[in-house]
């Protein structure tokens, strides 16, 4: 396949593109990932949460509201994260992210994020239970033993009926396309987007959420491991440990 043109703001204009989110991987790792894969220099910006909140934040200029923000060479401010992959991969100077005129590969491509956005919608109450219980119907003031209670069971009950689910959707996806990676043979924005989120439940980050969530699906860690391998995110990931 032909290699992209670097006619996009991406690439043309003085400085670097600059990406703000906060001093966290949250849903901009994957931005960054695609970023550096693509080969395209950016200042990485984190921002604490007491600049986030203050009198002049960044979140009243921000058009959403909302974190994170990539802005171009030009100056355009592009907000969404997975507008961000799509318009990051179709810019790939090897064309391989998210390929331009592929219809059949990008239609793959979507298909694996939808898997990751399911996964990510499925977790989010029990993720967000500890921090908001009044979003769920629990009241505000719930003291920290019968909390911690409602924590344990709702994550462990993900753990044990949805989890699986979604590691056998996505070994269907490595089964159905070579087995190498959840698109094809080439790594693209799929692989970036479900990288951190599968992660997510071996890293010990969540309570209640077993380290050794994964050792039951080997496809998945050989997944895992390969694109932790691949070049740029092998380098990427070395110089966030420096």
């Amino acid at each position: 396949m032909a290699e992209t043109s670097k006619s996009s703001p991406l690439f043309e204009g003085p400085g670097k593109v600059k990406l703000e989110y906060f001093a966290i991987a949250g849903v901009a790792e994957k931005v960054r990932l695609a970023l550096t894969c693509a080969k395209i220099p950016f200042d990485d910006i984190r921002i604490n949460f007491a600049e986030w909140m203050g009198e002049d934040s960044r979140k009243k200029t921000a058009k959403y509201g909302q974190l994170p923000i990539l802005t171009l060479k030009d100056g355009t401010e592009i907000y969404q994260s997975f507008a961000m992959m799509k318009y990051i991969g179709g810019n790939d100077p090897e064309g391989k992210l998210y390929p331009a005129g592929d219809i059949e590969k990008r239609l793959k491509i979507d298909i694996a994020m939808g898997v990751t956005a399911d996964l990510t919608r499925a977790f989010y109450p029990a993720m967000v239970i500890g921090m908001r219980p009044a979003s769920l119907g629990h009241p505000a003031d719930m003291d920290s033993e019968t909390k911690t209670a409602v924590i344990k069971s709702m994550r462990e009950t993900f753990m044990e009926e949805e989890f699986p689910k979604y590691m056998k959707y996505y070994k269907d996806l490595l089964d159905e396309n070579g087995g190498q990676f959840l698109s094809g043979d080439d790594l693209t924005i799929a692989d970036l987007d479900a990288l951190h989120t599968v992660r997510y439940y071996a890293l010990g980050i969540a309570d209640f959420i077993p380290t050794d969530s994964l050792e039951a699906y080997p496809e998945i860690e050989s997944w895992i491991q390969r694109v932790l391998d691949y070049p740029s995110v092998k380098e990427y990931y070395a110089n966030q440990a420096k």
